[in-house]
């Protein structure tokens, strides 16, 4: 985003400084002065040399006449140009939203995820618990205990997969946030504990076709900026 930044504001100093240069007229103003010695033996006449100063000043005015309009076209490419940068920079902020809004959906996922997971083994392990009473006391084969057992070994594998990827989600935030992820698997700042209750689909969707929604979008804007400016630069 800030290098992005950086090239639009070039583009529209290159922009300023053009209209600058071509749409006003440039002034020149010149002051001089110096002392100078006058003899008036070297006239023929008779008396001491007299000194005395000369102060001169000069302006000058031009105007670059533009009446091919190329100019103008030039004027017009770069300002062309200057909107593919802005556009850039708008497709750059949505798609950074557009992955952060994702990471933080998955985010609500995968906790939930592992708290279900959680709470199933907790389950699991107290059915265990009371398969090994019923054999202990004859009411149950060892077998029903043993096929309990498995499932919830298969169940508690299940948890370091779910820790890790929930670990990476958060460190994809902390990376799309600016902040830099911390060591040992833990982020270098809090993160929000977003749920899956915490997102919400607008109650009324907005109505649009989608030629004028395909219309907004950065990259399309993008590239009409980018025909307009080698239109205006044909036209230079």
């Amino acid at each position: 985003l800030a290098s992005i930044s950086a090239n639009l504001r070039q583009a529209q100093e290159l922009l300023a400084a053009q209209a600058g240069s071509t749409q006003y007229p440039q002034v020149d103003v010149a002051l001089g002065s110096q002392r100078q010695q006058m003899s008036p033996s070297s006239q023929g006449l008779s008396g001491d040399a007299r000194q005395f100063s000369l102060y001169n000043a000069s302006v000058g005015v031009h105007y670059n006449l533009d009446l091919a309009g190329g100019n103008r076209r030039a004027l017009e490419a770069l300002a062309a140009r200057a909107d593919y940068r802005r556009f850039e920079l708008n497709a750059a902020r949505l798609a950074l939203a557009g992955n952060m809004a994702t990471a933080a959906i998955t985010r609500a996922r995968l906790a939930a995820q592992l708290e279900a997971t959680t709470a199933i083994l907790r389950v699991q392990d107290e059915q265990l618990r009371l398969a090994h009473e019923r054999v202990r006391i004859g009411q149950a084969s060892p077998d029903e205990a043993l096929s309990l057992q498995a499932q919830a070994e298969q169940t508690r594998a299940e948890l370091p997969a779910l820790r890790k990827q929930l670990q990476q989600t958060e460190h994809l935030l902390a990376v799309l946030a600016g902040r830099a992820p911390g060591t040992g698997g833990i982020p270098a700042f809090t993160l929000a504990d977003f749920t899956l209750a915490d997102f919400t689909l607008p109650v009324e969707m907005p109505l649009v076709v989608p030629s004028e929604l395909v219309r907004r979008r950065p990259d399309i804007q993008a590239s009409e900026a980018l025909l307009h400016a080698a239109n205006a630069d044909y036209g230079v």
